[in-house]
């Protein structure tokens, strides 16, 4: 089964290249929530998910 998760528009930002883990356990976003938008998350066919799924608010 394939899950889709759509992100509402800029409530969510992105750490990319040298921004991951760029700190002692942290990462920093490449730039404010406000300047992306339209995130969408699908998982692969067959992928399989454990645990309780955890979405952090900014």
């Amino acid at each position: 089964m394939i899950i889709t998760i759509e992100a509402l528009d800029s409530q969510f930002a992105a750490a990319t290249g040298s921004n991951v883990n760029s700190g002692s356990g942290t990462s920093q976003f490449d730039h404010p929530p406000t300047s992306t938008n339209a995130l969408i998350i699908e998982s692969q066919p067959g992928a399989l998910a454990v645990g309780k799924p955890r979405i952090d608010r900014l």
